[in-house]
């Protein structure tokens, strides 16, 4: 019996994230693995117009804003209050007068704008957006674009939003597994990463049609990219772990590259520059939130651990434990306290 209470309770708290334990004074009964703070994964973020980091946890179904020198978690945004509209939130920018727009790609399937204090309103007719992942905004405000990845099937689009007559137009259409996705704009143009691929495309909008062009090629998946004030384009490689730097000066598109920084493969997901052009990068995977420095070092900002486990087993014999998450499965030693 006790032996049956105690993988009951160990999966209660695997399944809840871990946050807190049940005291109980007749039992040895405890926490095995810690979960982490931030839970559902840590994907899109940006920071706000108060330099807060701002992540969208997208297996989690909260938008959390964070203070990067203490990582406290300032405010939340979830699922389970009225207006805020938080189910599946991927990706996420701030307009200049503080309003968040933010995709769904699973539930809502649509782009939504929250202003300070919300609530959170559809831009576009709920369901229209499937597969809707990246979004962005033009450098006066008024343009939102947003893009389609990870749809194998139907193909993916890129299109554009007009914030003052809510007209949207299709930039590209039908393209194979990921139009975009953790985009950025510059100068007239969207700097959009394609995993697919294994490069990232400068999308000339203003030329008609608009003109695709290669940023850096021969990379395995990029996922994300972000310009600091410098106006150097930063980029993640969820598949190699790198977080580079690209000399888009340099002719040659397939060496172009600088790493800033080593993770491990699949680990890394988006990035975001703060307004001193401190360099923070997410992790889908394992939940953490890292600063990378100037010196190439890491400082953990928010702890990774275990943040959607989706499935549990156990090991008689090397009374080793297995958690299944999205996009990664831990091996835990009970003994030890870590995976």
């Amino acid at each position: 019996m006790q032996q049956t209470r105690s993988r009951n309770l160990l999966l209660w708290l695997i399944l809840t994230g871990a946050r807190s334990a049940l005291a109980a004074d007749d039992s040895d009964e405890r926490i095995h693995i810690q979960g982490a703070p931030l839970v559902g994964g840590t994907n899109g973020m940006n920071f706000d117009e108060d330099n807060l980091l701002t992540v969208a946890q997208v297996y989690g179904r909260t938008i959390s804003k964070l203070n990067v020198d203490s990582g406290e978690i300032v405010e939340q945004l979830s699922y389970g209050e009225p207006g805020d509209l938080v189910v599946f939130p991927d990706d996420l920018i701030f307009g200049s007068d503080g309003t968040m727009y933010y995709t769904d790609p699973a539930y809502y399937e649509t782009v939504l704008a929250r202003s300070p204090g919300g609530p959170s309103v559809p831009l576009l007719p709920i369901g229209s957006v499937p597969f809707v992942n990246s979004v962005t905004l033009s450098e006066d405000g008024k343009r939102l674009f947003y893009g389609q990845c990870w749809d194998t099937e139907d193909g993916n689009g890129l299109f554009e939003l007009s914030l003052e007559t809510l007209e949207s137009k299709t930039i590209l259409e039908d393209i194979f597994g990921c139009a975009s996705n953790a985009m950025t704009y510059k100068d007239g143009a969207l700097y959009t990463p394609r995993p697919f691929e294994g490069r990232v495309v400068k999308v000339d909008l203003t030329s008609d049609p608009p003109r695709v062009t290669n940023v850096t090629t021969d990379m395995v998946s990029p996922n994300a990219v972000k310009f600091n004030s410098l106006g150097e384009l930063a980029v993640t490689d969820t598949a190699t772990g790198e977080v580079v730097l690209v000399d888009l000066a340099a002719p040659d598109t397939g060496t172009n590259r600088k790493v800033l920084a080593q993770f491990p493969s699949n680990y890394i997901d988006n990035l975001a520059f703060d307004m001193d052009d401190r360099l923070f990068v997410s992790s889908a995977s394992n939940a953490a939130v890292t600063e990378i420095l100037s010196d190439g070092g890491l400082r953990i900002v928010s702890p990774e651990g275990m943040s959607i486990p989706m499935g549990l087993a156990v090991v008689e014999e090397t009374q080793t434990i297995y958690t299944l998450h999205p996009g990664a499965l831990f091996q835990i030693d009970p003994k030890k306290s870590e995976f």
